[in-house]
């Protein structure tokens, strides 16, 4: 039994949902951080703190749609989600330093 066997066999028994929940925290932190610099960058601490509120929303729900759209598919689920946690905030972010929606 190789190194692929035993990392198959972790992610199928329930590793690949610590993995996901791993990088959902890591993302809205990178985001946290992220709407905190635009907010000081706007001048607008208080927008910065609601932008950051909906980032880290964003993020879980954003993966949770990922999650959902390849559940039937073993390892892409994993993919997927992370694309959707990643996407979602980073298209909340670019709203908001457009302009075009103020929190």
């Amino acid at each position: 039994m190789g190194i692929p066997d035993k990392l198959s066999q972790w992610l199928s028994s329930g590793g690949a949902y610590y993995l996901i929940a791993f990088l959902w925290l890591l993302t809205a932190l990178f985001f946290m951080g992220r709407a905190k610099g635009i907010g000081r960058e706007l001048s607008t601490s208080n927008d910065g703190c609601y932008l950051m509120i909906s980032t880290t929303i964003f993020t879980m729900i954003g993966g949770a749609i990922g999650l959902l759209l390849f559940q039937k598919f073993f390892p892409w689920f994993i993919l997927s989600s992370l694309a959707g946690c990643i996407l979602a905030p980073w298209l909340v972010c670019r709203k908001f330093q457009r302009g075009q929606t103020k929190f």
